[in-house]
């Protein structure tokens, strides 16, 4: 009985400390962006939310990511090459027979960054200002 009052007790805690959608900040436990170069200007962005995330949400963070990186790098633009968006996907069974399961929803944008303006370029300048939190 003991065993399963504690169990409980951990499930509305992690829930208490994951209620919240994703915020907007580096990797860590509970999700955010990371980034990697991939070649000249060119970068793919990653942004894993927790289960109270959408994928909107997440598709949103990344690209402001994209964003930031273009004008950490001096430049105003940026093209999307491709992007996709799926769930990592994940259930853990605990003592008593209690199975739970979870999903966090991830978006990966690989841009380049470019030096001027196109007709499928995006201004990071704007990016950055319709997704501040």
């Amino acid at each position: 009985m003991k065993t399963k009052r504690l169990l409980i007790l951990n499930f509305i805690m992690s829930l208490a400390l994951t209620a919240c959608a994703t915020g907007y900040h580096e990797n860590n436990l509970f999700g955010g962006y990371s980034d990697k170069a991939e070649g000249s200007n060119v970068y793919r962005v990653t942004f894993t939310g927790n289960g109270f995330t959408d994928a909107t949400s997440t598709y949103k963070k990344a690209m402001r990511r994209s964003a930031e990186l273009t004008l950490q790098k001096n430049k105003r633009y940026f093209e999307v090459l491709n992007h996709r968006n799926y769930v990592n996907s994940s259930s853990n069974t605990y003592s008593g027979g209690v199975r739970i399961s979870t999903g966090q929803p991830v978006s990966e944008v690989k841009f380049r960054i470019i030096d001027e303006n196109s007709p499928t370029a995006y201004d990071a300048r704007k990016v950055i200002a319709q997704t501040s939190e």
